[in-house]
């Protein structure tokens, strides 16, 4: 469905995309995940048309459409602010990219009734932005994105506004949602919980580039980089042979093992207790059941891992 090729594109010299190469197939939700000025809100932009490539194009479909103004292109973008018009109600909101079309008036009633009912904001039509809850505005702008049925929905970190309950719930009746429809999503966000929860694959950028594509349990299980090691999750890296070795902390065993160290202290985070380490190898993070008994802050304390938890990563 989507394939960049060789995509560039430079602020004043400086790449903020650098050479990518990436497909996005049909149905599938693709997550870029990176830290903040890694050049993945660049990379969608690219992809909307929002941002003209120095260098590169951009296939949609099997067509070019690197030259392509956004209305001209098979996609549709939520932003992070959702960039409702706060004086239209929820229908105006949606109907307003579809002025465009040649519909007749019954025909975009019926289209925005539609949009209405699949975000399920059925009775609140006459409402504005500012009568909404966030997730409410949040489904505005998708039934929006979504009223020219687009092949592919770019998604600018549309959940980052949200509180955490709200942002786990709206998660997933996107990807209800999506399976619905089965078209393309495109996702970007730095949040790792958010893209290990609703992506099929994901793209990890740094510096520009992509650095490692691969569903969630590859790129959790076997880091290609350090820093994808260090970004998606925790991780104890150990040195070894001139390169590294990591290890889940849910990998790590106490009680009997063949290192020791000093428990320093402990973090309850409800299922889940975080058991920090100092030991020969260095700081050393354990995860283990909330209702596990753990040392107290200062005991002693062996531990250890299988030998299958351990991931070799370069220098």
């Amino acid at each position: 469905m989507i394939r960049v090729e060789g995509l560039t594109k430079r602020f004043g010299g400086i790449p903020a995309v650098d050479g990518v190469d990436l497909e996005i197939g049909q149905g599938e939700i693709f997550c870029l995940l990176g830290p903040s000025g890694c050049g993945k809100t660049t990379l969608l932009r690219c992809i909307g048309g929002f941002e003209a490539p120095d260098a590169g194009r951009v296939l949609l479909d099997g067509h070019d459409v690197t030259g392509h103004a956004p209305w001209l292109r098979p996609v549709n973008t939520v932003f992070q602010s959702y960039a409702l018009f706060p004086h239209l109600s929820v229908a105006a909101n949606v109907a307003f990219g579809l002025e465009t079309l040649a519909m007749s008036k019954a025909e975009r009633a019926a289209r925005v009734a539609e949009m209405i009912s699949l975000v399920r904001l059925e009775g609140l039509a006459a409402r504005r932005p500012s009568q909404l809850s966030g997730g409410q505005r949040q489904r505005v702008a998708i039934a929006r994105a979504l009223a020219r049925h687009p092949k592919v929905l770019l998604l600018d970190e549309p959940l980052s506004a949200l509180d955490a309950k709200l942002r786990e719930e709206t998660r997933l009746e996107l990807v209800d949602l999506q399976a619905r429809l089965g078209i393309s999503f495109v996702f970007v966000t730095h949040d790792q919980d958010e893209a290990m929860a609703i992506s099929d694959r994901i793209g990890v950028m740094q510096g520009g580039r992509i650095v490692q594509v691969g569903a969630p349990a590859e790129i959790y299980d076997r880091p290609a980089t350090r820093f994808v090691a260090e970004f998606v999750g925790r991780i104890n890296l150990f040195a070894r042979d001139g390169g590294w070795i990591a290890v889940r902390p849910e990998r790590i065993g106490l009680g009997a093992g063949p290192h020791a160290g000093t428990v320093r202290e402990c973090a309850f985070l409800g299922e889940r207790r975080l058991v920090f380490i100092d030991s020969a190898l260095g700081r050393v993070v354990a995860s283990v059941a909330g209702s596990d008994i753990v040392p107290e802050n200062g005991a002693a304390v062996g531990f250890g891992w299988p030998a299958d938890a351990e991931r070799r990563l370069p220098a």
